[in-house]
Order: structure tokens, then C-alpha cells, then sequence
């Protein structure tokens, strides 16, 4: 889920993964629907995120948001088993994760790596994907 919150690439929904996504919510439900197999309905949302793992430098911000909608509503309304709490940053956090993504677009990589340090002493560590940086809240010691 934190992957796929953190995609950012643009284009439109890939056919083939929608299919695989489309037999997953299907699966699910009827998995669900006979006698309350809950195995095979987890075994269609394994399939999935294996598919999804397989294709993911591929993913789009469509898909990824077709196949979250899918864990929020059809998993997550069903099981309750998954946390979907949304992290949001101080404006200051804000500002420096624009500021790195400009250096780093401008290879200003000292630039980028102080500002990933600075982040870092705020508690914010970042990763660097393909498909654009991504961060998540750190406990700090």
C-alpha cells in the first residue's frame, strides 16, 4: 500500500493489470460468497500483489489508484485489516521535499543530499524510486 500511495507516474491504466485486477475483485467475492472461504479470497489478493509486484515499474497513478480503491473497499470493507491513514508533512517538510526534488532535477546532488539530511534530523526519511522520490515518518532515536 505504501508504494502504491507513492506513485507518481502519469499515462493511462494498464489493460493487462486491470484485467488481473478485475479477476482479483471477482475471485475475491466469490471466494467470499462460497461459504466464507477466506483463504481463497486472500489467495486471489496474493495473485494480485504479485502481479503488481512483477509490473510495478510499469504501475501509473491510474492503476495505482484503481488497485487501492480495491483493498479499501472490497478487502478492507469486508476484513478491516488494513490501516490506510493518510501522512501528511509540515509545510516546512513540504517546502524541503520540493526543494531536494528541484536539485535533483537541476543534479545538484549535494544540494539533494543535504536536504536529505536535514529531513532525516527532522524525523522524515526519503526513498528514491523510479517513479519519483517517496517518504515516510521515522521514530527518531
Amino acid at each position: 500500500i505504501f508504494r502504491l500511495r507513492a506513485v507518481t507516474a502519469q499515462g493511462s491504466a494498464n489493460d493487462a493489470l486491470m484485467a488481473k485486477l478485475a479477476d482479483a475483485r471477482t475471485s475475491f467475492r466469490d471466494n467470499l460468497g462460497n461459504d466464507l472461504n477466506i483463504a481463497g479470497s486472500l489467495g486471489a489478493v496474493f495473485d494480485l500483489i504479485r502481479e503488481v509486484n512483477a509490473s510495478f515499474s510499469s504501475v501509473t497513478k491510474a492503476d495505482a489508484g484503481s488497485i487501492l480503491d480495491f483493498f479499501r473497499t472490497d478487502v478492507n470493507g469486508i476484513l478491516d485489516c488494513l490501516t490506510f491513514k493518510e501522512e501528511s508533512a509540515a509545510p516546512e517538510i513540504e517546502a524541503l521535499l520540493r526543494e531536494r526534488a528541484v536539485a535533483r532535477k537541476a543534479k545538484d546532488f549535494k544540494r539533494s543530499d543535504e536536504i536529505r539530511d536535514k529531513l532525516k534530523a527532522m524525523g522524515i526519511e526519503i526513498f528514491d524510486t523510479p517513479n519519483g522520490a517517496t517518504w515516510k515518518k521515522v521514530k527518531q532515536p
